[in-house]
């Protein structure tokens, strides 16, 4: 991408050719297990299954959208040159810059490498290869309610690549502390990259690897912290989505709100919702949360390749009373 364009940053052909690459590799994979559908060994038979459905999803749902809806062009990029060439590839800097009143910026280390089918076939990955429009919206939204934020405990959950909403709030908003949190060791590992040439963030900040089926076990004294819980995108998968329920059940303060952001797609944000209140918290859906964001939506929807369903994020606060 040429320095200084606006875009929301997302995938681009490298990217998806690669993505598209490696579920061919998977794809084999799948094919080799059919080969042996007649073994008795019902581990390899469950392992089979579980191919195909990622490798359905996935092409159901993230391929064919990255080529035609860039986002709602509420961030801007452009490469910058850091000072230490010890801190991943130079290339790969970028400052990301959303603009309001006033404009926000953080630098970011931009993952560019091929995406291997181990990658996909690990946790979660749709966070590993782009910045999707329900991150773009939820760091603009913290951005218009940046007081909200202030002496407070944040946590981020799955925030993938860059965890830029987590990584503004920790920047701007003076909480009191941010925790920025995937399930992929490859995105934890950048955003800590990421971290290192932010120097005037003064909060306190970590970063973590976190699996949410283990959460009580990874942070055993972190139970009822957090007074805000940001999670983008991340309601997706139907193993996911009663994980992620409960570590927001787990995680979030009495008096907390989490900030929920996805698209419908279909009846995935409902089942997540569902999913929550059985677990005895409170959801309430916003679909106009930012004037900015709802006239983006307006003016796309008269375009060929946007999808309310499949592109829209709603946003969903979830709190415990």
């Amino acid at each position: 991408m040429d320095e200084g364009s606006s875009s929301s940053i997302v995938a681009d052909s490298v990217v998806v050719e690669s993505v598209r690459e490696s579920l061919e590799e998977i794809l084999t994979r799948m094919l080799d297990d059919a080969a042996k559908r007649d073994d008795d060994d019902e581990e390899k038979k469950v392992n089979a299954r579980e191919r195909w459905r990622i490798l359905a999803k996935a092409i159901q749902y993230r391929l064919p959208s990255v080529p035609h809806f860039g986002g709602f062009g509420l961030v801007s990029l452009k490469h910058i040159t850091v000072p230490d060439k010890f801190i991943g590839f130079p290339d790969n800097w970028n400052e990301y810059r959303i603009t309001l009143n006033t404009g926000y910026t953080v630098n970011v280390h931009r993952m560019r490498r091929k995406i291997t089918a181990r990658d996909l076939m690990g946790f979660n990955y749709t966070g590993n290869i782009c910045l999707w429009p329900s991150e773009e919206a939820l760091s603009y939204y913290v951005l218009e309610n940046l007081t909200t934020f202030h002496d407070k405990w944040i946590l981020e959950l799955g925030g993938g690549m860059t965890c830029l909403a987590g990584l503004l709030v920790a920047k701007y908003g003076n909480p009191y502390g941010v925790h920025l949190t995937d399930g992929n060791t490859l995105s934890v590992d950048n955003v800590r990259k990421s971290l290192r040439l932010n120097p005037s963030i003064n909060c306190y900040v970590k970063c973590s690897n976190l699996a949410w089926e283990r959460c009580r076990e990874l942070c055993p004294n972190e139970g009822g912290k957090f007074h805000y819980i940001f999670s983008a995108d991340c309601v997706f998968f139907d193993e996911a989505r009663s994980f992620l329920a409960d570590a927001i059940q787990y995680f979030l303060a009495d008096d907390g709100v989490a900030l929920v952001m996805a698209p419908r797609r279909g009846s995935t944000l409902n089942l997540f919702g569902r999913e929550a209140t059985n677990m005895g918290l409170k959801c309430r859906e916003i679909e106009q949360y930012s004037d900015i964001v709802w006239r983006k939506h307006r003016e796309l929807m008269m375009t060929p390749h946007y999808r309310e369903d499949m592109h829209y994020p709603i946003l969903v606060l979830v709190t415990k009373f």
